[in-house]
């Protein structure tokens, strides 16, 4: 964990001080995982301002600087936010899926008129 933790920490720190493209065999590691740790962020659907303050604690976090909130009473805060975000996320969900059910139903209906285009049963 603490090395998949200093992979974020080098993207971030990195972020401002080397071109966007890692480079060296190790660059593209410490980038990889950063990039393979973020996909269990993925479930929240974070803002860019969001990701910005999760980068900033994991910052502060691997270097030992000086907490910014006082962790003992927003540590407990952290289920309900999880579990309310994750019922935004699944309406977020929700209404993407719907919207791409109703391309798909215009779609098929475009189609089903073009010539020599046959239903069949599903």
């Amino acid at each position: 964990m603490k090395l998949l933790c200093m992979g974020l920490l080098f993207a971030v720190v990195s972020s401002h001080s080397m071109a966007k493209e890692p480079k060296t065999e190790e660059e593209q590691i410490l980038y990889a995982i950063g990039h393979m740790t973020a996909r269990s962020l993925g479930q929240f659907r974070l803002e860019k301002n969001e990701v910005e303050l999760v980068l900033q604690g994991l910052k502060d976090a691997v270097l030992k600087e000086k907490e910014k909130v006082p962790m003992d009473s927003v540590i407990p805060k952290v289920r309900a936010w999880v579990e309310k975000r994750q019922q935004i996320v699944m309406k977020k969900n929700e209404k993407d899926a719907s919207g791409e059910i109703e391309k798909g139903k215009a779609f098929l209906a475009k189609i089903a008129k073009e010539k020599g285009v046959q239903k069949l049963p599903s």
